[in-house]
């Protein structure tokens, strides 16, 4: 009974049922949570060993090359992979990959060598036995190492069935080398016998030692989360369908200052009182049960007195069989971040600038009272609107370029754009703001600046312009013409500048008086500006000296420009009703060479107007 119960055969069979089994096992327990993903790996490093065993089940059934090279070599395989996978299960680095492919490698060499070329069953099973040696010593060695996840009572397990199985084949290896008759497998004796059973035996305490070892890591784990739960600086509880607590955190008991044993059996209604139980907790608890997470927020009664504000979150815990048995209140005391929150939007609401939150769509999210104030629009129309709607036509292509920065994740600094009010008008607003890409934001502090934009313009004209012909003054008007003489000489292009003289000024001034003489300076600088180009420019250097600055004109043109503005101006007071006297003008022009100055251009200007008034006035000459 015992030879028939210890055949090889059967014992193939019984190798390859348990194999197939736990490697099935290993590959769907990995399969079901990535924390024990390796074991995918030794799962079909154990398929690998079933699939070998079957191969030599079938000795003289199959060809030969099939159970003995490719069956051998799949065997050792799977050694291999079990080594893998259990260093990826235990999380350490895979250090010996190389050395098991090379025991891998080499014994598909001396298999086929040892099977073809000089055949000896002995050398066959010597090989094959010392690389199993090899690959369980390594299997033994990852086993017991030290690494992320230990679990010293199984990882021994484990370690002792790679060892003794590791002993166990170089004892049959040595032993091989003095078996110089035994030719069969199939008909192999007591030696091989024990093989398979040691090989039985490693099976099962592999799948023993790494279902145990999971097992730990996964209370490992639930310990871990467990000191979370109870560590969390917000309280967490579990209660029943009654509204016991079954669990509380040490934040929770910290908040209502009872000890565990206390707290334990409790209801929030023993604790808050019957109105709060019943208008909050009950209902939520409700809910949670029937499978809806719910949150609430309000001031609660604390057991030690006064008040504080809670944020309060229910949702359902199931059990294994998929039913709700308890509800988790997880409770965050809200009361400081309350208040802070009032206090922003208190100084949001009273703040005069125009604060605002944007979205990356460029649609408000929110806008303070200050933005009605300002523009007339209400909140309700601004919080439907998108804010570039109401930019200025010409200010849209400078507010585009912004609005693309802020995308980019570039805060915005003094910019200025117009902004339309309700009424229709424009107001001029400078901005701030500064973008949270990541929540796609953009928080924006804003400022009528209008009337500082007036009183500037203002100050402008009233430093640039001369008060009585409203003609640029000298200094603004010698600026320019260094500015377009170095664009002249930057770009090669021609410029022509105009000297202009009233003639017999003073004769007016004596036979009119000076408001007749400065309402002529008046006619004279407004025909003037109207027989100019808009890109010429026209400045009063005093008196009755006035300049003119003529880009792009070389000297013809600047001469054609300058006996038109003398006809204008000889004929200006012809028929005006105003009773103005006639008067002529003197015009000197001259072209800007290569090496003036704007005082050398200006001093041969002046002399060309000289010689005007010397050959008679009424003239234009040319310098």
């Amino acid at each position: 009974m015992l030879a028939i119960e210890l055949d090889i055969r059967t014992l193939s069979f019984i190798t390859v049922v348990f194999s197939l089994g736990f490697g099935a096992g290993r590959i769907a327990f990995g399969a079901a949570r990535s924390l024990f993903s390796g074991l995918k790996q030794v799962g079909f490093g154990l398929l690998c060993i079933g699939l070998a065993f079957l191969l030599i089940g079938l000795r003289h059934q199959i060809p030969a090359a099939w159970s003995l090279v490719v069956a051998n070599s799949v065997l050792v395989l799977g050694f291999m992979l079990m080594n893998r996978g259990i260093q990826g299960f235990r999380e350490i680095p895979r250090s010996d990959t190389r050395i098991g492919v090379a025991v891998v490698a080499f014994t598909v060499l001396a298999l086929s060598y040892f099977s073809y070329i000089e055949p000896s069953f002995a050398q066959r099973v010597f090989w094959v036995c010392l690389s199993l040696s090899a690959l369980s010593g390594m299997c033994c060695r990852n086993a017991i190492r030290r690494g992320p996840l230990n679990t010293l009572m199984p990882q021994k397990v484990l370690a002792l069935g790679f060892g003794l199985f590791g002993a166990f084949m170089l004892m049959r290896a040595l032993w091989a080398l003095d078996e110089h008759a035994l030719q069969d497998f199939m008909a192999a004796g007591t030696i091989h016998q024990l093989a398979f059973l040691v090989m039985i035996m490693l099976l099962v305490t592999v799948a023993f030692g790494l279902t145990w070892l999971a097992s730990e890591y996964l209370y490992q784990e639930l310990k871990q989360y467990e000191q979370i739960i109870l560590t969390s600086p917000e309280g967490i509880v579990l209660v029943d369908a009654e509204g016991r607590y079954r669990m509380a955190n040490d934040a929770s008991l910290d908040f209502v200052g009872l000890s565990r044993e206390d707290l334990l059996g409790k209801r929030s209604l023993d604790l808050y009182g019957r109105e709060f139980y019943e208008t909050v907790t009950l209902p939520n608890i409700k809910k949670a049960f029937s499978g809806e997470a719910s949150a609430t927020s309000s001031w609660v009664d604390h057991p030690d007195g006064g008040k504080v504000y809670l944020t309060i979150t229910y949702y359902p815990v199931p059990d294994t069989r998929g039913r709700n048995s308890l509800v988790a209140i997880h409770t965050k005391n809200m009361t400081a971040l309350h208040f802070a929150q009032k206090e922003k939007q208190r100084i949001f609401d009273l703040s005069l600038d125009m604060l605002s939150v944007i979205g990356m769509d460029g649609v408000f999210r929110e806008v303070n009272p200050s933005w009605t104030r300002t523009l007339g629009w209400s909140q309700e129309e601004l919080l439907q609107s998108n804010w570039t709607e109401y930019v200025h036509p010409e200010d849209v292509p400078k507010t585009r370029e912004a609005e693309d920065g802020l995308q980019r994740g570039e805060p915005v600094a003094d910019f200025v754009n117009r902004l339309r009010t309700r009424n229709g008008l424009y107001r001029h607003i400078a901005w701030m703001a500064s973008p949270d890409v990541e929540n796609r934001l953009i928080y924006c502090v804003a400022r009528d600046v209008t009337n500082r934009i007036s009183r500037e313009q203002e100050l402008f004209v009233m430093s640039t312009i001369d008060p009585l012909t409203g003609a640029h003054n000298r200094r603004f008007f010698m600026e320019k013409l260094d500015e377009e003489m170095e664009r002249a000489r930057r770009y090669g292009t021609p410029l022509s500048l105009l000297a202009i003289d009233i003639d017999h000024f003073k004769k007016v001034n004596d036979t009119y008086g000076h408001a007749v003489g400065d309402k002529v300076l008046q006619r004279c600088v407004d025909t003037c500006k109207q027989t100019l180009r808009a890109s010429d420019a026209f400045g009063r250097l005093g008196g009755e000296e006035f300049m003119a600055i003529l880009p792009f004109a070389d000297q013809d043109m600047g001469h054609e420009t300058a006996e038109r503005l003398r006809a204008a101006l000889s004929r200006c007071t012809e028929g005006d009703g105003d009773g103005l006297p006639a008067f002529t003008v003197s015009i000197g022009v001259v072209r800007l060479e290569g090496d003036d100055t704007a005082e050398s251009l200006r001093k041969r200007a002046d002399e060309a107007l000289y010689r005007a008034k010397e050959n008679g006035r009424n003239r234009v000459e040319r310098g």
